[in-house]
């Protein structure tokens, strides 16, 4: 006798009893939702488990939901197996009114997505994908998709990215055959962001265009006006450096997840899917197509592709399954590689070690030991506060402390002072020594991770006459972008100064060739994100980035960590490495 399985949207249940024999195969199921209740078989109708079933036992009979979900995802299928054959040879040109003719690897990009609702352009930074998106924009306007033309499109992207994406990446790129009106959002708009937003609302002839910060996402305000964008018009919705939304259980992924099923067209844009393993891609493909991967839990996903173990086997120790992985994300994305693609100039990555003062020294072992004692002593330290002992070790490395003020949660009372402190140190000269070293018409960018590296730099800049502008989180909205434009034209400014998570998104900086790593960010994808706002195209001259290193100091840690391609991670496994 066939099995015969029914459904309904919410569940699939077995006819009759379960035979043993299935009971013995339960737990091979890719999913963890499913149960027998009173002998009877459950399961949810994903495409993971319908897919299985249907392979594992070719005698089954399907009805109800599940009998039409499994004939779509035959057709998935064939379409997934010939996406993956046009990605190893040549395409046709799209030919479409463009802007700026796009290079061989982005006409393949718009090719492979062209007119589908879900697509990834996995992208490295630099290679232009914010171009390819609006090229695919204008062409689901002028020509519409599988799911008809669009009339709007809202793209979500890092906070500055997005003001960003509508004053320079639209006029820039947008097909001239395309009448427009865009505008970001802001929570505290002035008169002509209030007037742009307003007449983009009312815009009707043509291509609505709107550009929101991911954060919006996280407050109730910001989720329901996109809300109403999706619900006025017919949408293509973007998440401009997808991987910001990898975190499953914040609020703005599932806010994003929820509304993206409003759209009639869904694209993610990075450069860095993936910064830790697999598990990264979940909630970026499941805002894309639920039936991407095939799993309606994050759990049931990580538990097939991830392998399991540490303490209560809670922590990811490896990969499995991962050719059926790569075949589901090849078929719904595309990858581009600078180095695979661009004629662009070669890089450089030069360590400059920067020997510790002895006064640096004494105040640097003196922390270091007290942290190594009071974890050697069993000392209850959870991950954050190791974090913040490795980040106050990093500062004194830099030259200063920073405390801020601490008040008592209740009485509102100062229970620890503002403190700042410098102290003799050689980074700041071996910094200077780059820049004097560089032509006279050369650019240079430095990354800066505190307040305090911000102070000593602004400082020694001023001293030294070498001019500069700043891009950090202080630098006042209006002050931006005409900071940018004064670090591109002006002869006097050389020195670009920012933090990753300000300036290392988002922004075109292909005036500079000499990148100077002051001190080192945590995260590996802020990190190559910043490396490439000056490695892209536009970029003709030879690009050297300088790590300033102490030796013997947590800034080896960090650099070996961060060149295995790591962040340094959030948990206790491996902190105590960096105090020993």
């Amino acid at each position: 006798m066939p099995l015969v399985f029914d459904s309904d949207k919410e569940k699939v249940w077995l006819e009759g009893k379960v035979p043993l024999y299935i009971i013995k195969r339960l737990h091979e199921f890719p999913n963890d939702k499913r149960v027998v209740k009173n002998g009877i078989l459950y399961f949810q109708p994903t495409r993971a488990m319908i897919e299985w079933v249907d392979t594992a036992f070719p005698d089954v009979v399907w009805k109800g939901y599940a009998a039409s979900q499994l004939a779509k995802f035959k057709i998935l299928r064939e379409m997934e197996a010939g996406a993956r054959s046009q990605r190893v040879g040549d395409v046709a040109y799209v030919d479409i009114p463009y802007k700026i003719k796009p290079y061989a690897h982005q006409n393949k990009a718009l090719f492979l997505a062209r007119g589908k609702t879900a697509f990834g352009y996995f992208m490295e930074q630099g290679t232009g994908k914010s171009k390819v998106l609006l090229d695919d924009a204008a062409d689901l306007f002028l020509n519409g998709g599988s799911n008809g033309k669009i009339d709007t499109l809202i793209n979500i992207a890092p906070n500055g990215v997005h003001r960003q994406w509508v004053n320079q990446q639209i006029p820039t790129h947008l097909s001239e055959a395309v009448p427009y009106k865009a505008a970001y959002s802001t929570p505290d708009p002035d008169l002509s962001e209030k007037i742009d937003m307003r007449d983009t609302l009312k815009f009707r002839n043509g291509l609505r265009i709107f550009s929101l910060h991911n954060d919006s996402l996280s407050h109730l305000k910001g989720k329901e006006f996109l809300r109403q964008l999706l619900l006025s018009g017919k949408c293509l919705l973007s998440l401009d450096e997808s991987s910001r939304f990898k975190s499953v259980d914040s609020k703005r992924t599932q806010s994003v997840i929820e509304l993206g099923r409003l759209a009639k067209y869904r694209r993610i844009l990075t450069g860095t899917p993936v910064s830790q393993g697999p598990e990264d891609l979940y909630s970026q493909l499941l805002f894309l197509d639920e039936d991407i991967l095939g799993y309606s839990s994050f759990y049931a996903f990580k538990n097939h592709f991830c392998q399991m173990g540490g303490f209560k086997n809670k922590a990811i120790v490896g990969y499995i399954n991962q050719e059926e992985l790569i075949q589901k994300i090849d078929s719904h994305t595309f990858r581009v590689l600078k180095d695979d693609c661009l004629d662009l100039p070669e890089r450089n990555f030069i360590t400059v070690e920067v020997p510790i003062h002895p006064e640096q020294r004494k105040i640097y072992e003196q922390v270091r030991k007290n942290f190594f004692l009071a974890l050697e002593s069993g000392e209850i330290m959870t991950a954050k506060l190791a974090m913040n002992r490795i980040t106050r070790l990093q500062q004194i490395t830099n030259g200063f402390i920073w405390q801020n003020e601490k008040k008592d949660k209740n009485t509102g009372i100062v229970v620890e002072p503002f403190l700042y402190e410098e102290f003799p140190q050689n980074r700041v000269e071996a910094c200077l020594n780059i820049i004097r070293n560089t032509a006279k018409d050369t650019k240079v960018i430095i990354w800066i991770k505190f307040q305090g590296d911000f102070k000593i730099l602004c400082a020694a800049l001023e001293k030294e006459g070498i001019g500069y502008v700043d891009y950090v989180g202080s630098t006042p909205t209006e002050k931006r972008e005409p900071n940018i434009k004064k670090f591109e034209n002006d002869p006097s400014v050389k020195v670009f100064l920012s933090t990753p998570k300000s300036g290392g998104i988002g922004l075109n900086l292909t005036a500079a060739s000499e990148v100077i790593w002051f001190s080192r960010d945590f995260s590996l994808e802020n990190e190559l994100q910043a490396n490439d706002r000056v490695h892209r195209i536009g970029q003709h001259r030879v690009v050297n980035y300088h790590f300033l290193v102490s030796p013997k100091t947590v800034d080896e840690k960090i650099a070996a960590r961060l060149a295995k391609k790591l962040d340094v991670a959030f948990n206790l496994i491996d902190l105590r490495d960096f105090f020993s």
